[in-house]
């Protein structure tokens, strides 16, 4: 029987390690978990400071308010499984961090550890995408426009590494087909959904808001059966 997962190699990858390095079981990968847990919660804190634009005693603490809040969360739903969004969340952060604390002339470096960081959170679930391109965007922003389309391009390249060296591997053992057919065609319907679904979102939402005021009947039905609307009456 055939187990065909969507997910990336990075998970399985990071499992492995651990499994290598730590010996088999549940107790290496729980404490894997709050291990990375603990980092990002760490680079959550800092990233509050870097938004601001200023690191004193107000926003440190702040900040470590949001770490904190960050591992209280964590123990949604048991908060026992070491998930594909504990793996990935201290890649994003980092890259985050990094980014805000980039200024107009990023060091090639710099840039690359960025894309690198990105690159690795993709392979753990594709999910991470959105945020990659926003803080690509964000980098790029604050560059002189004579310097983006060259970082741009080695950005993308760091990036897009990890994805190389997957399909490289799989390619290495004669599985290369595989990989683009689980990897990117069966994706593509889930992508088209969710940017069919993203196109109309905002008009169903609108129209939903506009019913609730003009109607008031309407507007009971849709606090009684629309969790949205529901959410925005609270």
């Amino acid at each position: 029987e055939t187990i065909w997962d969507h997910k990336p190699i990075g998970t399985y990858v990071l499992f492995r390690a651990i499994g290598a390095l730590f010996g088999e079981g549940l107790a290496p990968i729980r404490l894997f978990g709050s291990v990375l847990v603990g980092i990002s919660a760490y680079l959550i804190a800092r990233l509050l400071p870097a938004v601001a634009g200023r690191d004193d005693a107000t926003t440190r603490r702040l900040g470590g308010l949001a770490g904190l809040a960050y591992v209280l969360f964590c123990f949604v739903h048991g908060g026992l499984s070491t998930n594909t969004e504990l793996m990935f969340t201290p890649f994003v952060a980092a890259s985050a961090l990094l980014t805000l604390r980039s200024g107009p002339a990023p060091s090639v470096a710099r840039i690359v550890a960025i894309g690198l960081l990105m690159g690795a959170a993709f392979q753990i679930k594709y999910v991470v995408a959105a945020e990659c391109a926003l803080f690509g965007q964000i980098l790029l922003w604050r560059m002189p426009p004579r310097r983006r389309l060259a970082a741009a391009a080695l950005l993308a390249a760091a990036a897009a590494t990890p994805t190389l060296l997957a399909f490289a591997y799989f390619s290495a053992h004669g599985r290369g087909t595989l990989w683009f057919d689980s990897t990117v065609l069966a994706n593509l319907p889930g992508i088209k959904q969710a940017v069919a679904d993203a196109r109309q979102t905002p008009t169903s939402a609108a129209r939903q808001l506009l019913s609730a005021f003009t109607n008031p009947k309407v507007g009971t039905t849709l606090a009684q059966t629309t969790p949205m609307a529901s959410g925005l009456g609270t």
